[in-house]
Parts: structure tokens; sequence; C-alpha cells
């Protein structure tokens, strides 16, 4: 019996800026790699990251015995290949389990749509171990936060959620990126992600956060074990995975202070509010060399509608700090956000031209999940649709995007920019995106 942990491929167009912490393996799914073979060690654990492994469907179906469980990661852009996939292994009539925010988010769409058997709903590490007895002993999953085909009923699953428990940070184990295919045969995997808290303590509408509510940070002991764990992993980088990394000074200084002696080069996505110079200083003298930064957009008129919580003099004061101290900037937008105008996207044009940091823009897109997923669900324009046909539509949508100039643009409400003028700017931040990247010495 095996244990099969598939990673689906991706057509991302990944970019200079941050091309090694992006086609890294997934945290996650390491995660889930390391909690089967910790709870099941006499079981083997394979996994394929294809994107760096690329098979053809026809071999990964016959790689699946009759008596294996198979475990996909689940996210968005993944969707039509979960799908095609799920509905051949479904043949053999073993269980499919689906984790990521895919599954914890999209569930109903997932099980009535694909051959998925099994959605996990939130964090693994109490659930997985779980659901994995149930079904080698052929028992019920109905005490679980766990979606099934049988199971559709949001309140009893978000009940399981809560009664299991929501893992603590100290029990969440440090991934063992060893159990990957090719771990060190090349660059693809420099870099491991590593998360030093889960959750997100602010409400953005353009992100998908559905457990946002249960912030949860490491102790300053884990994290050191953990990062003396990567470290004889051999990763000579890490990528802090955290969705907002300084949610407080002193958790900064902290973390800065345990990194000191690991002799790492290290990434991290920071909010601009609370940065501060002692922080830069700090992130500075312990070996960090890149921050990913959200502007999102230049007007402040989109950035209170989405809730970013930070005005425009907050990035420019965070970029300044950041490049004062030493520290390299990846500053990410959002194209076309409902609001958006030939005027504001001109605005954010000049102030990408006239700041230092390394641009990286995106079409917006409707993440499942989001505040701006339920403004176009509640648009008269789909309203024929069911929320089932709507969600895979967008999934099907976002599993064709490259993220890169000639994506499909989604159609916005209370947007009066074009199309054209969209792809235009896009090309532009692009070009200057390249050439600072040459400029700067960056790592993510």
């Amino acid at each position: 019996m095996t244990f099969h942990i598939i990673v689906p491929p991706s057509i991302y167009a990944d970019s200079l800026s941050w091309d090694k912490t992006l086609m890294a393996p997934f945290e996650g799914s390491a995660i889930v790699a390391t909690v089967l073979k910790q709870s099941f060690p006499d079981i083997e654990v394979e996994c394929i990251d294809l994107r760096a492994e690329p098979r053809s469907l026809d071999s990964i179906v016959d790689s699946i015995g009759s008596d294996d469980i198979l475990h996909i990661a689940g996210s968005p852009d993944g969707y039509q290949y979960v799908k095609q996939l799920s509905l051949e292994i479904r043949k053999k009539n073993i269980p499919i389990v689906l984790g990521g925010c895919l599954s914890t988010i999209s569930w109903k769409t997932v099980l009535s749509q694909t051959g998925v058997t099994h959605c996990l709903i939130g964090d693994c590490e109490n659930s997985l171990p779980e659901l994995t007895k149930c079904l080698l002993t052929n028992q019920d999953t109905l005490h679980l936060p766990v979606a099934t085909k049988d199971l559709l009923d949001e309140q009893i699953v978000l009940k399981n959620y809560n009664n299991l428990g929501i893992p603590d940070m100290e029990n969440v184990p440090c991934p063992d990126y060893s159990l990957w295919r090719r771990t060190f045969e090349n660059s693809f995997f420099e870099s491991a992600a590593y998360s030093t808290q889960r959750g997100c303590p602010n409400r953005c509408k353009f992100c998908a956060n559905p457990f946002g509510k249960h912030f949860r940070v490491a102790s300053n002991d884990k994290i050191r074990a953990d990062l003396q764990n990567i470290k004889k992993q051999g990763f000579k980088h890490v990528y802090i995975n955290d969705p907002t990394f300084n949610t407080s000074e002193k958790r900064v200084l902290d973390v800065c202070g345990l990194m000191m002696d690991m002799d790492f080069e290290w990434s991290a996505l920071i909010r601009a509010t609370p940065f501060s110079k002692s922080q830069a200083k700090a992130l500075k003298a312990s070996g960090c060399k890149t921050l990913l930064l959200g502007i999102e957009s230049t007007d402040q008129g989109i950035l209170d509608n989405y809730a970013k919580g930070i005005s425009l003099d907050d990035a420019t004061r965070c970029v300044n700090i950041a490049y004062d101290e030493g520290l390299a900037v990846i500053g990410t937008f959002i194209l076309g956000l409902p609001g958006e105008t030939y005027q504001t996207l001109s605005t954010t044009l000049k102030y990408i031209s006239d700041s230092k940091f390394i641009p990286r823009a995106f079409y917006a897109a409707p993440f499942p999940g989001t505040g701006l997923f339920r403004l176009l669900r509640n648009s008269d324009d789909f309203a024929a649709m069911s929320d089932i046909q709507f969600e895979e539509m967008i999934l099907c949508w976002m599993s064709q995007q490259k993220y890169d100039v000639n994506d499909d643009i989604f159609p916005m409400p209370d947007r009066d920019v074009s199309v054209s003028e969209l792809r235009s700017a896009m090309k532009l931040i692009n070009e200057i995106q390249l050439a600072r990247v040459r400029e700067q010495d960056i790592y993510f």
C-alpha cells in the first residue's frame, strides 16, 4: 500500500523577481507528507510534484494501485487538473483526498463536479491522521472536518472543524522536504518555505482567508528548532511563508534574532504598517535580502473599498526605510479592480516609474472565498447561474491563467478602463520589473 501525494502541474509563467520561491516545493504538501509518514511509518509515502517532474496523466494513473490512497494538493489554479485526474483515478474505486485552499473554500463544487471523495477543511494536522485511520478501517468520517459526497452540510462540517481542535503551532511538524523526489538535484529546491504563524489578522477583500480568525504564532523555541532542522536538510535560503510577517515589532525582532545564528539568506511578505527602521535594521543584519510588499493600488478609494488598511504614504515610507537599510523590495499591484479608471491606472504607472522597488502586477481575479468573488456572484450578470456553476466557471478560468500580459482579463463591474489599456500597463510594468531585477541584488 502507498500514500500518493500529487502536486498538479502549473502553467504559471514564473518571473525573475520571485522564480525561486514560487517554484520551490509547497510547504503544505511537505507537511502532509510529514504527517502521514509520522502517523503511519510502515506505509510508503510517494510524493510527486508535477511542476518539477512532468508526467503524463496515464503514467500517474497506472502508478496508483487498487489499495492505495491518493492525496492531491489543491489550489484554485489547479482545479481543471484535479478534475481530470480524479475522474480517471475514481475508476479504481480508491479514496481521493483533496487538501489546500481549493478544498477548504470550494469543497461543494469539487465534490459535485470531480472525482474527489474527501475534502479536508482547514488545517490538516489533526484531521488527516484521523481521516486516514477511518479510510484504512472502513469507518465513517461523519465526526471529522471532512466534506464528502454524503456530507454536504456546511454547519456540520464547520462544527466538526471546531470540535476537533485547531492545531496548535507547537504541534505542527517541521516539513521534511527529503520526502520529495529530486530534493537536492537542481535549483528547483534551493529555497524552503516555512511558516512561523497560521492565519492572518487582516481582512483584505481580494484575499481568500477563510480561517483568518484562528490566527496563531509559533513560539521562539519552536521556530528555532524548525530552522535548525531546515538547515540540516541542506537549504541555504528560507522564505517565511506567513501571510503577514510583521504583525508586530516584537515578532519581527524575535525572529530576526533567531535567524542571526542560522546563516540563511531569507525573504518575507510584509505590510506597510507596522514597519520601522528598527525592523529594517534587524532584517538586514539577520540575512534578509528581499521583502514582498502588497501595495495593490495607488488610489486610496480602491484601497479603502477592499479593506487594505494602508495608505500610499505608508507604502512609500516602508519602501524608503527598506532601501535605506539595504533591503530590496518587490511591490505587488492588482490591475483592474472595480473602481479602476484610466486616471488611476496612469497614476499607478507613474508611481512605479518614479520609485525604486521591483514591481510585480496581476490582473484582478475573483478568487473563491473573497469579497471580490461575492461581489461578482451577486451581480445581475450571473444571476441565472447556480452557485456551483458560477464557482466552477471561475475555477476553470483561473486554471488557464499564466499571470502574464496575455491572460484573459475577467470583466469587473464599475471599472472604467479598457482591456487594451490594462494590457499596455502590464507590459510596461513587466519591462520595469525585469530591468530592476537585473540591477538589484535579490533572492526571492
